[in-house]
């Protein structure tokens, strides 16, 4: 996570994610990075970088969750 640069230099962010159909703010996620915890479907992830002026969405990050590992057996 690197930190937004040109415009005024002065910056906050609000992290969102995805829901299928908009972008959604993730309350109290306001830094510059941010760590979901426990995830249990794949879920797209973006930051906005706030100016007095704009909103810019950083690229988007998709974390995919994967079902549970079966090991399988030994006969």
């Amino acid at each position: 996570v690197s930190n937004a640069s040109g415009s005024n230099g002065s910056y906050t962010y609000q992290w969102q994610h995805y829901n299928g159909s908009a972008w959604i703010n993730i309350n109290g996620a306001t830094g510059l990075s941010y760590a979901p915890g426990l995830l249990t479907s794949t879920t797209n992830f973006r930051r906005l970088a706030i100016t007095a002026c704009t909103n810019v969405p950083s690229n988007t990050i998709t974390v995919t969750v994967y079902p549970d590992l079966n090991p399988g057996s030994i006969g």
